[in-house]
């Protein structure tokens, strides 16, 4: 069976991968991916899916710990990464990957698709990932004010 930082550490990196992916094909083919808004809605919407249901069947399971450990050194500065998965981060991903889902759903029914809805779409891929990201990190800020 698969280890809890195996399955839990794509749930950041899922939405941000979709975003990333969707805008090198924007800027590679922009008025082709302007005209695509239906695909890129359809793959935006399932990448923070995916790391919903993730997180509830982690839940369901009641699997905790610790997904990522390590440290990076960028730019001069020495960064702690350190990613835990317990309870109450768990239901706040799930919380996050529904308002994000209901965000996109209204967005999808209510915008009319012109020129910057596909640019619209990726920001909210990358803003599901960040939140993910800074749910994941208890100690987000304790590990960048340390270096000062």
């Amino acid at each position: 069976m698969l280890s809890i930082s195996k399955i839990a550490f794509f749930i950041p990196a899922t939405p941000f991968l979709a975003a990333c992916l969707i805008l090198i094909l924007l800027i590679s083919f922009n008025r082709t991916v302007n005209r695509l808004s239906k695909p890129v809605t359809f793959i935006i919407v399932n990448s923070v899916v995916l790391p919903t249901l993730v997180a509830m069947f982690l839940s369901f399971k009641h699997l905790y710990g610790e997904v990522v450990n390590s440290s990076i050194n960028l730019f001069g500065l020495h960064y702690l990464i350190n990613l835990k998965l317990d309870s109450a981060s768990e239901i706040s991903i799930i919380f996050i990957g529904l308002i994000s889902l209901l965000i996109m759903i209204l967005s999808y029914v209510r915008l009319p698709r012109q020129k910057g809805y596909v640019r619209y779409f990726i920001s909210l891929g990358f803003i599901s990932s960040i939140l993910f990201l800074v749910v994941l990190s208890n100690d987000f800020s304790y590990g960048f004010l340390s270096n000062f």
